[in-house]
């Protein structure tokens, strides 16, 4: 199939940010350690994590996760969020109901496939970290 150049270039940059993406994100792939969840996600212990008053503090855990620069789209408790029912089964609902949801869509892109869909948690230590990511 013959592409214009342009659209190669597009095409070409979405995956290099698809790669880059994926290396930012922690993996969610099977796991052999008793933290990790039903789906091999990496599970963050909820005695550890403290509920934010403002969820608009995600936002830069979120952005970093991406690796360039982006625009929020969507910021929401977790049990509410566009993934919280695949979170619950992997962690539960306790972990959910202590994270926030943030959509993140990459500057410069066109395509809404390109979103970060991260999920961050805040520990008592006051550090945000992006636990896990669609």
């Amino acid at each position: 199939m013959d592409l214009p150049v342009r659209r190669r270039r597009r095409l070409a940059g979405a995956a290099t940010f698809a790669a880059a993406a994926i290396a930012a994100v922690p993996a969610t792939g099977a796991s052999a350690d008793p933290a990790a969840g039903a789906q091999g996600v990496r599970c963050p212990a909820p005695a550890a994590l403290v509920r934010p008053l403002d969820p608009r503090g995600a936002i830069p855990a979120a952005k970093e996760a991406l690796g360039s620069p982006g625009r929020v789209l969507e910021v929401r408790r977790g049990p509410h969020s566009t993934y919280a029912a695949p979170v619950r089964r992997a962690c539960g609902p306790a972990v959910l109901g202590l994270s926030i949801y943030v959509d993140v869509h990459p500057v410069g892109m066109r395509c809404s496939a390109c979103n970060l869909h991260a999920y961050v948690v805040r520990y008592k230590t006051g550090r945000w970290e992006v636990w896990t990511a669609y």
